[in-house]
């Protein structure tokens, strides 16, 4: 696993991760979503014996200590649960 490198870009809600790219997902973040807009990430979330692989317009509940790795580039936008209305 690579670390985050300084082109991937944080912006708004929105990750842009390349290739092989992991970010972390802080505590804060508990009970959001993510979803891939675009890629395909590889998501562990503490706790969660189940890892995940989130396809292009899939979502995913995120928990404490989430970890998404890109296995293509991927943009991934957090969502919270009163924006899913």
């Amino acid at each position: 696993m690579k670390r985050r490198s300084p082109n991937s870009k944080r912006t708004g809600r929105s990750v842009l991760l390349g290739r092989g790219e992991v970010f972390h997902l802080p505590e804060a973040m508990r009970g959001e979503r993510m979803r891939v807009e675009e890629g395909l990430v590889w998501a562990t979330v503490e706790g969660d014996a189940t890892d995940y692989l989130v396809h292009e317009g899939e979502s995913l509940t995120v928990g404490p200590n989430t970890v998404l790795e890109a296995l293509r580039p991927a943009r991934v936008r957090i969502e919270d649960d009163a924006y899913l209305g």
